[in-house]
């Protein structure tokens, strides 16, 4: 908690997470030594409390801060999404450090960086969340894997497959167009997967025809 930094930091994640009313006060004036030393006994009292739970998942800290490059498309995707986020960040903690004076402009400035800072944070972790759950699971949350009755219909079962083609060459496009959205991968993945399924069957119904 030492230096100017620190405390703007400490102020905006005990507003985001502190409900001492008085201290939530005081922290929209001068910083001050007494009040600093009251800011880090606060803090320490919140990491003492049981863990944050958000929808009933623990939130990880990634063990390393790059996100590693991947040949995963949903992965790198991923890292895409990730890398801008995280830059922003450590730039805003440059300008945060570079921050001088105490007059309500400067503070004014601090708050603002501070705030943004915690919000860029927790856009990254967000991220990672997401990565998690891929890893885990082999889909994001808003693309769940679903069965598809495959037609036994020959005229139905041809519509089927010319409008998997036409979405996997449909998502392909805009994953090249958004190379920072992991929707659009996964999606094409998806599709293509259905798509080999009918067509492994397909190759099964022939080969019991001929037997």
């Amino acid at each position: 908690m030492e230096g100017k930094r620190n405390f703007y930091v400490g102020a905006a994640l005990y507003k985001q997470f502190g409900s001492d009313t008085s201290l939530l006060k005081l922290l929209s004036g001068k910083p001050t030594p007494h009040l600093q030393s009251m800011l880090e006994g606060a803090l320490a009292a919140l990491l003492e409390q049981p863990k944050i739970v958000l929808q009933d998942k623990q939130v990880t800290k990634p063990e390393a801060e790059e996100m590693p490059q991947s040949n995963d498309a949903v992965l790198e995707a991923m890292r895409k999404e990730w890398q801008p986020l995280y830059q922003r960040m450590n730039y805003l903690r440059h300008q945060l450090d570079k921050q001088e004076g105490n007059g309500p402009e400067a503070t004014e400035t601090r708050k603002d960086l501070a705030f943004e800072i915690l919000s860029l944070e927790q856009e990254c972790m967000r991220v990672w969340e997401r990565r998690d759950y891929y890893q885990k699971h082999g889909s994001l949350p808003e693309v769940q894997q679903r069965e598809v009755p495959v037609p036994t219909d020959p005229l139905e079962l041809g519509r089927m497959v010319e409008t998997l083609k036409r979405n996997i060459r449909r998502n392909k496009a805009q994953a090249q167009k958004h190379p920072d959205n992991p929707t659009y991968p996964a999606l094409a993945r998806q599709y293509q997967e259905q798509l080999e399924k009918i067509t492994d069957q397909l190759k099964s119904n022939e080969g019991i025809k001929k037997q």
